[in-house]
């Protein structure tokens, strides 16, 4: 359009020239109109940011952003879309495990620390790249531990290791997703064994070396106790006892009767002594075994779940309570049977507690236990320490030991109960949290 305008123009002023001319003159006057078709061309490029450009008839100092640009010469049309490329800052942050290579972007690197690469872009800009890389320690954990010869060791993440000596215990873990290695130095502790001999007289008291005897003959006493390292160890008594002339009676009543004897009357099972002087001055002893005839007051003790019931002596029984029933024996004596049901709770033992102070599993507590009066608990540490010891009339521990709160950890639980005599045992977890 804007070269037909121009043509236009040019014409027009051709005209007027020649009517101008004929006017005054009357001459011919001839002349010639060159055409020429107007060119538009279209460039495209690309620069760095601040840089001068001047190219294809442009000149454009400091580009900041991309620009179009047009120039206009004779009846051309020239257009130029020059894109400005940024240079580029680039952090890479990398780890490898201590021995390996880090081998990517570019880079080559084994060893900790800062690296630094210049690169160009597409527009052939310069662009930096930072590689932040920090090497992960294949380290080494010594731990140190004890175990008892012929008890299985199981601990610091070993399992069922059995040895008669001293022994170093190796493994590979993963760090970060590195191996690294714990070594366990494990000291044996070996079993104590003591055997000891001692005199005593016929009947008297004996309670030396925590052992609590009354002997009438003989004996060989046996005590297991644990040693400061917690081992099994085994203390044998081989007692002789001294007495001077010994008479013995074995006799039988019914239950309420009585039985005179040396000159009294009794009435209770038991053993009962009297003692004479003999003409050597020595005591001449006297025993009596009393006991009660068999089956004279058979005493039973039994659980039922409730809902549930049982058949005892041709009686349904279903509801807690004692129950009596009586026959006589070959004897002639009342043989009494004793039912005691009590209603059957089972404990449950929680697996963790929060002594955190918001109210919610603040205690260790056993629930249930109350059903069995008399029953203990006691706690320990993976160091085998007893860290808590209460019956069932407290059931309740704070994580506490002498006044200071212990740390996050495994513990382990011995329950007896008291009217079974069966043991419990086996382990739960103390949680804190990270500021406590």
């Amino acid at each position: 359009m804007e070269f037909l305008r121009k043509i236009l123009v040019i014409l027009s002023i051709l005209i007027a020239s020649m009517y101008a001319f004929a006017i005054t003159c009357e001459s011919e006057y001839s002349f010639t109109i060159n055409v020429t078709q107007s060119i538009t061309e279209n460039y495209t490029d690309a620069v760095c940011k601040g840089s001068d450009y001047s190219k294809y008839g442009f000149d454009i100092k400091n580009l900041q952003k991309d620009t179009i640009c047009h120039r206009e010469e004779d009846c051309n049309t020239y257009t130029l879309h020059l894109t400005v490329c940024e240079q580029k800052q680039t952090n890479l942050f990398e780890s490898i495990c201590e021995g390996s290579t880090f081998t990517k972007y570019g880079f080559s690197e084994s060893k900790g620390g800062i690296y630094t690469q210049n690169k160009q872009t597409t527009c052939g800009c310069d662009s930096t790249v930072t590689l932040h890389l920090d090497v992960i320690s294949n380290a080494t954990t010594t731990l140190f531990d004890k175990f008892c010869v012929n008890e299985g060791y199981n601990g610091r993440g070993f399992t069922d290791i059995y040895a008669k000596k001293d022994t170093v215990l190796q493994r590979e873990e993963m760090k970060q997703g590195c191996p690294s290695h714990v070594q366990l130095f494990l000291t044996a502790c070996y079993p104590e064994t003591t055997s000891l001999a001692d005199t005593v007289q016929r009947g008297v008291h004996y309670t030396k070396y925590n052992f609590d005897l009354y002997t009438y003959s003989d004996t060989i006493a046996v005590q297991n106790l644990k040693t400061v390292q917690g081992c099994d160890s085994t203390v044998t008594l081989s007692l002789l006892v001294y007495h001077d002339y010994l008479f013995e009676e074995n006799k039988s009543i019914c239950r309420g009767d009585s039985l005179f004897w040396q000159n009294k009357y009794y009435k209770n099972e038991g053993d009962y002594e009297a003692r004479y002087k003999s003409i050597y001055k020595m005591d001449s002893v006297y025993v009596l075994h009393l006991s009660y005839d068999p089956d004279y007051f058979i005493e039973e003790y039994r659980y039922v779940n409730q809902g549930t019931s049982f058949m005892w002596h041709g009686r349904e029984i279903s509801d807690a309570g004692e129950y009596y029933d009586s026959l006589k024996t070959v004897n002639g004596c009342d043989s009494i049977h004793h039912l005691t049901v009590a209603l059957k709770y089972e404990i449950v033992i929680p697996p963790f507690f929060t002594p955190d102070g918001d109210g919610l599993n603040d205690t260790w507590v056993i629930k249930n236990l109350e059903c069995y009066p008399g029953s203990t608990v006691e706690i320990f540490d993976r160091y085998n320490r007893r860290v808590a010891f209460y019956k069932d009339d407290v059931n309740s521990w704070d994580g506490l030991y002498n006044g200071h709160p212990l740390p996050s950890d495994d513990y382990w639980y011995v329950i007896r109960m008291a009217d079974t005599g069966i043991k419990h045992s086996g382990h739960f977890i103390l949680k804190r949290g990270k500021h406590q």
